[in-house]
């Protein structure tokens, strides 16, 4: 919805600032069309209670995208360190950082990344796929 559309729908002249602020409440409002978006707004748009409502909201959008980049950034961490696991205990034969990986990222997931790395499968590992995956 642009301004125009909103002033033909609701009579209301807000100035371009307010209109942003407007458009803000109406992309956050969900499923909620252009009529009725504006026949709410102009029951309520001006209340204070809603504005503190849209602040609370944006808020806690903000927040919650945080937490999203931060969840994503120690997803990234993880599979760097199963990864890590991975390639130590190829080279050191351990199976003990072999399990850890596991541990981290399930035990058909190490597997699948060590055949993608081109690593020989252990004897443990060939008997968990033919007892799990087959």
């Amino acid at each position: 919805m642009n301004h125009q559309e909103f002033i033909e729908r609701t009579g209301l002249t807000p100035t371009i600032e307010e209109y942003k602020t407007i458009e803000a409440i109406y992309m956050a409002a969900g499923e909620m069309d252009k009529d009725e978006f504006c026949k709410e707004f102009k029951k309520c748009g001006n209340s204070r209670l809603v504005a503190e409502l849209f602040k609370m909201v944006c808020t806690l959008k903000g927040q919650y995208e945080e937490r999203c980049n931060e969840i994503e950034d120690l997803h990234e961490q993880k599979n760097a360190m199963v990864d890590f696991l991975i390639d130590r205990a190829q080279a050191f034969s351990d199976k003990e950082l072999l399990e850890k990986a596991s541990e981290m990222a399930g035990q058909k997931e190490v597997i699948r990344r060590r055949i993608v790395k081109g690593y020989n499968l252990w004897s443990y590992e060939t008997e968990w796929m033919l007892n799990n995956i087959f």
